[in-house]
């Protein structure tokens, strides 16, 4: 009796991991970055905004983080399959010396593409 009752725990244990895997997966990740594009950039010397838009459908945008390196902004996007978690059409980077900016790419971690160059 008392195996088995080690083994049915063993089991709950495994079964939640799974689950909080799966429904980490479902609210937050990385979106590709060909699946976006870059529109309305207004950039000045504090910071920048632009729009983007999605090509594909079946989630919404998340979130996004940002990595300033030199002249270079890159952006990575996340992806979420709940609409209530939406940000909306619009990404807004502040930071020291925003205006030196010259490209923006847009990344998963893995690829990267060029959104914008001046």
């Amino acid at each position: 009796m008392r195996k088995k009752t080690i083994l049915l725990l063993i089991a709950g244990v495994l079964v939640l991991a799974l689950l909080v895997v799966v429904v980490t997966t479902a609210v937050y990740f990385p979106v590709r970055p060909g699946a976006l594009a870059l529109q309305n950039l207004q950039q000045t010397e504090r910071g920048l905004t632009f729009d983007y838009l999605q090509f594909d459908s079946g989630y919404c945008i998340a979130g996004y983080r940002f990595r300033r390196d030199g002249s270079c902004l890159t952006v990575r996007f996340y992806g979420s399959l709940f609409p209530a978690l939406s940000k909306g059409g619009v990404c807004r980077y502040t930071g020291e010396a925003a205006g030196e900016i010259t490209e923006i790419r847009f990344t998963d971690g893995k690829t990267s593409v060029t959104a914008w160059q001046k």
